[in-house]
């Protein structure tokens, strides 16, 4: 039988592409008999699925100039030795 770890990469691999025969029989046999990885894979199946809040962009926002002179200021105050 395969380890975790390696159930574990031919789950993520099996989201990208189809898995050889042998791949997916090893995979299958492994979830069988592994609660743990089951419950990865269920997890990894459901942050795939289209809609899934880790599909939205990243802000691109970047502070102000003005902005990050404040915050250096207070960092500052807070800590007058730099250390």
């Amino acid at each position: 039988m395969i380890t975790c770890k390696r159930a574990a990469e031919l789950i993520s691999q099996s989201e990208e592409v189809p898995l050889g025969w042998w791949g997916w029989l090893m995979m299958h046999t492994h979830l069988a008999l592994c609660k743990a990885c089951a419950r990865f894979r269920r997890q990894v199946r459901l942050l795939q699925r289209p809609g899934c809040a880790c599909d939205a962009p990243f802000p691109q926002e970047r502070l102000t100039d003005e902005a990050r002179d404040r915050m250096k200021r207070a960092l500052h105050e807070q800590n007058p030795q730099g250390g």
